[in-house]
């Protein structure tokens, strides 16, 4: 830290009430550096502030400091004493000179920067950008990144370090984020971990393929705060350590699950209890997700022309409307026929617990759903999935059914094609298709007669 130093002017109170007011009076700590005094004509406390100019560019910015301590006593912060403005003047020096070198949004350290720390600010900087997957990537942070690489500064990470790291959370079960306690340290599985050779049935190609993916999701949000921290000067080290480390390879093509219209029927049949049928036929009637039809609302529904239901706060930050078939505008009028408009629109028939926070009892909360898909799809005799995969089976039946894949976006409220391209675009009609029923022999392959089910209409 600077030394803090003398002035015959501005050291006290009967120094500076000799100076001219409305003037300012700088005090030179270093070259391009300037405290700067300056009293009012009206007679009330003068003004501290620090003058920096750059010598290279010329670049001049002057920053107020606080008030002086002429009539109150200083207390470091908005009152501040000669020494005090100096000190508080050459750290402001500090970062603008750190600025000038690396862009005006970088901030200098207390010390070296940690890997910790970097994520931190790279998600606190998505979250005032308007992120809206900042509270996954905390979460995921606090679980996966800081227990292992947290503490070590950035500039003395290595491949080696990164690149096991990477491959300990492919190796790893699948963790549950903790509650209120610290996240245990990822331990990769050895052949003389005892806690291994309990009888345990080996992990399926599919979770490995999972776990996989999950290591590349929280290795770009590693690459991306470091890389963060480097590009706006918060670190000043090459990013090979990080950059070199590569994500596995053919592992985020997951094996789309999803219900045909037969099946979806066969749920409808197989759900007892009436608010969660509801719920299911909200879902396969729009595509929505489960938390945009917790929060729809009675007034969301419009009758009016081809009728649609609005959903207000969508997974990208943009409201959607969802236009719906005539069995679906059926659905909703007998939904919120004699309702007020403010009502949620799906509801619980009873309040099985209290919800958190003193919330509405009866409308369904988070993970509510979970337990009931899993007892319908055993009920109806289909393979367990999550409440989720209606929505994929929304997606699937008009890919299926020859609608444009950027109709189907415009309804699911994809921003474009991509991800139905993926996901369902095997499903489309398509010229090969018409061209293989024409082309290709017919053959005798012994088909034994399957009666198909019939839709139960009403």
């Amino acid at each position: 830290m600077a030394r803090t130093k003398k002035s015959a002017k501005l050291d006290s109170w009967n120094a500076r009430k000799k100076l001219e007011a409305e003037l300012r009076h700088q005090e030179p700590l270093a070259p391009g550096r300037y405290l700067v005094y300056r009293r009012p004509k009206s007679g009330a406390a003068g003004s501290w502030a620090a003058y920096w100019c750059d010598l290279g560019t010329h670049k001049k910015v002057l920053d107020r400091l606080g008030t002086a301590d002429d009539f109150q006593d200083a207390d470091g912060l908005s009152v501040l004493t000669h020494a005090q403005a100096q000190a508080k003047a050459q750290a402001w020096f500090t970062t603008r000179e750190y600025q000038a070198l690396h862009g005006d949004e970088s901030l200098p350290q207390d010390g070296p920067l940690t890997v910790s720390s970097a994520v931190e600010r790279y998600i606190a900087r998505n979250e005032d950008r308007g992120g809206k997957n900042v509270k996954d990537m905390r979460q995921r942070a606090a679980l996966w990144i800081n227990p292992a690489l947290g503490p070590i500064e950035v500039e003395k990470l290595t491949r080696a370090k990164v690149g096991a790291w990477h491959q300990a959370i492919a190796d790893s079960d699948r963790q549950i984020r903790p509650k209120k306690v610290a996240p245990a340290v990822i331990q990769p599985r050895t052949k003389n971990d005892e806690s291994n050779q309990q009888e345990k049935a080996p992990p399926s190609e599919e979770n490995k393929r999972k776990r996989k993916a999950t290591a590349n999701r929280i290795l770009a949000i590693l690459k991306a705060a470091l890389s963060c921290a480097r590009e706006h000067g918060w670190v000043v080290c090459p990013g090979d350590a990080w950059e070199l480390v590569k994500p596995f390879r053919g592992v985020d093509e997951s094996r789309q699950e999803y219900l045909n219209p037969q099946e979806q029927q066969r749920l409808l049949n197989a759900i007892q209890a009436p608010d969660f049928r509801k719920l299911v036929s909200g879902a396969l009637a729009t595509g929505c997700r489960y938390g945009e039809l917790c929060r729809m609302q009675v007034n969301d529904f419009d009758a009016t022309g081809a009728g649609s239901v609005l959903v207000r706060l969508a997974k990208g930050g943009k409201p959607r409307r969802v236009l719906l078939t005539k069995e679906g505008r059926a659905f909703f009028k007998s939904l919120t026929a004699g309702r007020d408009g403010d009502e949620l629109m799906f509801r619980r028939d009873t309040a099985e617990r209290r919800t958190r926070g003193g919330g509405d009892p009866m409308a369904w909360s988070t993970n509510d759903q979970q337990r009931i898909m899993h007892e319908a799809c055993k009920a109806a005799g289909l393979p367990i999935m999550g409440f989720h995969q209606l929505r994929h089976s929304y997606a699937s039946a008009l890919v299926a059914a020859g609608m444009p894949l950027a109709m189907v976006a415009k309804l699911t409220g994809h921003a474009d094609t991509r991800m139905l391209e993926k996901h369902y675009a095997h499903l489309a009609p398509s010229d090969l298709s018409r061209a293989l029923e024409l082309m290709a022999p017919n053959l005798d392959l012994s088909i034994e007669n399957i009666a198909t089910l019939t839709i139960k209409q009403g």
